[in-house]
């Protein structure tokens, strides 16, 4: 009785230690591969965020505060950015488009395709 005992707890251990490796394995990977995803730019953000986890809302702020000046909305421009939201990228261009009666402001992206313009 005692020999079924100890095989019983031995096997349990080899099955616990069994499963917990290969869900650390799984987990491993998948952490990985959120991580390349992320640019060195948005890595550093989150992880100095201090916070230890983030919803949606959050997240988006977080980008949001990379991306808006804050400084520019108070003053009420109506295009706010300070960097581009689609690459990140500080290099913008901002202009106005005078067309018939209408005035836009146009901002755009040097290094990318990425542009917003309001009237």
């Amino acid at each position: 009785m005692d020999i079924v005992f100890f095989l019983g707890l031995f096997l349990g251990g080899v099955i616990s230690w069994l499963l917990t490796h290969l869900y650390y394995r799984r987990s491993s990977t998948e952490q990985e591969a959120l991580y390349k995803k992320l640019s060195d730019d948005v890595r550093k953000m989150v992880l100095e965020d201090p916070r230890d986890s983030l919803t949606v809302l959050e997240l988006n702020r977080l980008l949001d505060s990379k991306t808006i000046d804050k400084h520019r909305i108070n003053q009420g421009h109506p295009l706010p950015y300070k960097a581009c939201p689609k690459c990140g990228s500080k290099n913008l261009a901002r202009g106005e488009i005078n067309r018939a009666d209408d005035n836009y402001l146009v901002i755009s992206c040097k290094d990318c395709d990425w542009q917003d313009w309001t009237q």
